[in-house]
């Protein structure tokens, strides 16, 4: 048996079902163009450090990914997601998240709170308008430093008490936004 701790995927556009069950030793997964695959469960993968999603490259549909969990990643530092399906994102387990990098996705309420470690937020399009995000909630990432939202017009609420005067918040595009805390 063999112990995977990377995996990497890109124009696999056939491919539509990954079982990543047992792969606990994995350290870093990457997947990109492969716009069948329509559900990814991380659930108790303590040792996974970075996980990047991209649902396509810069042709063809989006990826058909509606379900994505990541439950218990205790390890997890990078979370980049950009071009899905999803409607839910529960990060509140990732307790060690440093980074996080979000584009045009369908969740509508972005729940980052009491991720203590978390240092960046950039939230931004990539060039397909189909973001669905109302609001977000940083209140509590007491490591925050960057917080960067461009171009998400349907924003309309931000939430960013986290106790440091040293951040860097930057709302460049965000018309509809009509509450900063």
């Amino acid at each position: 048996m063999v112990n995977l701790v990377g995996i990497s995927f890109m124009d696999v556009t056939a491919l539509n079902s990954l079982n990543v069950t047992g792969c606990t030793g994995l350290v870093n997964f990457f997947i990109q163009n492969s716009p069948n695959i329509t559900s990814l469960n991380f659930n108790g993968f303590t040792n996974l450090e970075i996980i990047e999603i991209n649902g396509m490259a810069f042709t063809g549909p989006e990826m058909q990914m509606t379900s994505f969990t990541v439950n218990g990643c205790t390890a997890l530092r990078d979370l980049i997601i950009a071009r899905t399906l999803i409607t839910t994102l529960d990060v509140s387990s990732c307790i060690n998240l440093q980074q996080f990098q979000y584009a045009d996705n369908y969740v509508p309420h972005l729940d980052l709170s009491g991720l203590t470690h978390l240092h960046t937020i950039n939230i931004s399009p990539t060039g397909i308008d189909n973001n669905s995000l109302l609001s977000v909630n940083a209140n509590g990432c007491t490591a925050l430093d960057t917080f960067r939202v461009t171009d998400i017009e349907q924003l309309r609420e931000v939430y960013l008490k986290n106790g440091r005067n040293e951040s860097t918040v930057s709302l460049h595009g965000c018309r509809n936004l009509s509450f900063v805390c």
